[in-house]
């Protein structure tokens, strides 16, 4: 962050009233520099080439959004929404290659399931539970 400062005294103070300005090097898509998954990737290669994606990231961004909405969801309602529906902030277009995700409530929050396909026709499934936990669905 930086803020417009001024000089007094011999000193420098943040000027009153004037809003900070976020640097980064990576598009996050939120301004919120707390969330490590919206972080950016750098790739080392011995030659020039083009930036390889992680491609399970379509099917991790989706589920970090459900993730988010329960997080707003639970904080009005003091509890976990039991199906997508219920969550009205959750107002997206699915990436290619994504399920709509499966919300399944738990004894202690909820698990949020979705299966990726990739472009070779393999398929990968998911999973991100309330405290944040992402992982594919066959690790325990």
């Amino acid at each position: 962050m930086e803020w417009e400062v001024g000089l007094e005294d011999g000193k420098y103070v943040k000027v009153p009233k004037t809003p900070e300005h976020n640097w980064i090097w990576s598009a996050q898509g939120v301004v919120d520099m707390h969330r490590p998954e919206r972080w950016g990737f750098v790739q080392f290669t011995r030659r020039t080439s083009e930036f390889v994606r992680d491609p399970s990231a379509p099917a991790r961004d989706a589920l970090q959004t459900v993730y988010y909405a329960q997080k707003d969801y639970f904080a009005k309602h003091r509890q976990w929404a039991t199906d997508l529906e219920e969550l009205s902030s959750l107002n997206v277009k699915w990436p290619t290659g994504v399920t709509v995700p499966v919300l399944r409530p738990t004894a202690d929050g909820y698990v949020c399931a979705a299966t990726l396909t990739s472009l070779n026709g393999k398929t990968q499934r998911w999973t991100i539970r309330q405290d944040a936990l992402i992982k594919p669905a066959d690790e325990p």
